[in-house]
């Protein structure tokens, strides 16, 4: 799903788990630290500099919601941290600014349409603050996340 910035290492998942492979061919191996057992990995990119991974997480039974949530981990996997446990419906598409310092995402907004409920734009900084609502409902159900680059 995603190269490590220097492109020697590509990150994607495969039946929930994140894995890493060596770009070169070979060397396939699970995501170590606190990524096993966590839940459902669905989306996950590395950040610009490669020292962190931002993803979307379905977490394992009896852990924190339901719901889908935003996390940040250290590339090697180690101190998986929670971004938007704050946020009432689920999220998903974590997409980094090029500087590293923001994640934009869509969360689901409260609303229906006629294919479920509705998903905005929001922004927030790499550490899970100053989260913001971009869309509020004015462009529809937002399906994906991606910064210009």
């Amino acid at each position: 799903q995603d190269w490590l910035p220097s492109g020697s290492r590509t990150l994607l998942t495969e039946d929930g788990a994140l894995w890493t492979a060596d770009a070169r061919g070979g060397r396939q191996a699970p995501l170590a630290g606190d990524a096993p057992g966590a839940g459902n990995f669905l989306d996950a990119h590395y950040s610009p500099d490669g020292t962190h991974i931002v993803a979307a997480l379905i977490p394992a039974q009896g852990q924190e919601a339901a719901a889908t949530l935003i996390v940040l981990l250290h590339a090697d996997g180690q101190y998986l941290t929670s971004l938007t446990r704050d946020l009432a419906y689920d999220v998903g598409t974590p997409s980094w600014s090029a500087d590293g310092k923001s994640i934009a995402f869509r969360a689901g907004s409260g609303a229906f349409g006629a294919l479920g409920r509705q998903h905005d734009l929001w922004l927030m900084r790499y550490d899970g603050s100053q989260k913001r609502n971009i869309t509020r409902g004015r462009l529809g159900d937002v399906v994906a996340v991606a910064w210009a680059r």
